[in-house]
């Protein structure tokens, strides 16, 4: 008779494979869609397994907060999970209401890629009194879905946004000084109220110590139809802003040379300006607009007394650019240096007259240089 001894059980262990765990020879992908199998909680316990295993749960393709996640806790805590940094990349909401109400200890807020329900309005609501940064960058909806986003964080620092969206709005944001936002398509509210604030007052109206802003203009273009000058005690001034970053600007179109100005003027403290433009076919000029800049250029009281640089790109040298630059010459008595780079498209001819131009242009600082 063969009476089993230690030796059978070696040759068990050894035909069974690696001390017979054959799962950890399996591909990298075929264990990460395993571990979708599982509760969030317990393919997070796999990290205990080895060294080898201790980051994998993190690799699966997908995560479900559902009820199970939340069952063992009691009611309180899974209503913040004490988190203060959440990162959530590549998933998607299926409400067309989203709020983070409560998660109360919330101190940062990353959000990238994400995918937002198909439904006419989408509603994305902060209200995080710790939040010091958030980022919400490459969020898609749906084809026609507007997307508010809307924020109330007292303590918010710093917040950056890039994405499809109709609408963004600070109400209370007393400490936020950098902010970045750019848009990735050009939507177009039609229940847009005439007597609703304009986008500049729904971002930056609940902003007083602004310090940065780097916008996309297409942001800001309501500001257009705006009466502002004549009305200065109406609108809000960014009495903190230093640094002031305008993208996809054409200088060539009345309307962005428009809003451009009134920025400036919006912004007594400004220090740098950065005017990144792009070429656009102006399909009608607009003698309102292009009278509007002529009248703001010939009143002494409009200044840019602070400004000390500005950078300008892709220079036509057309009149409304032309306009903006004699103002802000002649408006800005501490300015240093000019910086500007003529469009590639531009002829040498049309180069040399614009030179003689801006040379012939009054300064207000002694010390301003226009360098080509």
């Amino acid at each position: 008779m063969d009476v089993p001894g230690p030796r059978n059980k070696t040759i068990c262990r050894e035909g069974s494979g690696d001390d017979g765990d054959k799962i950890s020879s399996l591909p990298n992908n075929l264990i990460e869609h395993i571990l979708t199998f599982l509760p969030l909680r317990e393919a997070a316990k796999t990290s205990v397994l080895s060294t080898a295993w201790r980051r994998t749960w993190v690799n699966r393709p997908s995560v479900v907060f559902d009820d199970q996640f939340w069952k063992p806790y009691p009611v309180e805590v899974a209503a913040n999970k004490q988190l203060k940094k959440l990162r959530l990349y590549a998933c998607a909401f299926t409400s067309s209401q989203i709020s983070f109400e409560e998660f109360r200890m919330l101190t940062s807020l990353d959000l990238r890629w994400i995918k937002f329900p198909n439904a006419a309005r989408v509603s994305f609501i902060i209200r995080c009194p710790l939040l010091l940064t958030f980022t919400l960058i490459a969020c898609d909806t749906a084809n026609g879905t507007y997307l508010d986003i809307l924020s109330e964080a007292p303590s918010l620092s710093y917040f950056h946004c890039v994405g499809n969206f109709s609408s963004v709005c600070v109400k209370y944001a007393p400490h936020l000084k950098d902010v970045i936002v750019h848009q990735t398509a050009r939507l177009v509210d039609p229940s847009k109220s005439k007597d609703e604030p304009t986008n500049f007052m729904k971002l930056c109206g609940g902003c007083p110590a602004l310090e940065q802003l780097c916008i996309a203009l297409e942001l800001f273009r309501d500001l257009a139809t705006q009466n502002l000058i004549t009305q200065p005690g109406q609108i809000f001034m960014l009495m903190m802003l230093r640094e002031l970053r305008l993208g996809d600007v054409c200088l060539s179109c009345p309307r962005d040379v428009w809003c451009s100005m009134l920025l400036i003027i919006l912004a007594p403290n400004l220090r740098n300006l950065i005017i990144t433009t792009k070429a656009m076919a102006t399909q009608y000029i607009d003698l309102n607009l292009i009278s509007a800049i002529q009248r703001v250029c010939g009143l002494n009281k409009h200044k840019a007394s602070k400004l000390l640089k500005v950078e300008i790109n892709q220079l036509q040298g057309v009149r409304t650019e032309m306009c903006c630059i004699q103002w802000l010459l002649a408006a800005s008595p501490e300015l240093h240096k000019m910086e500007i780079k003529f469009s590639p498209n531009s002829l040498p001819a049309d180069q040399v007259q614009t030179l003689r131009d801006l040379n012939g242009f009054q300064r207000a600082s002694s010390k301003a240089q226009i360098i080509i």
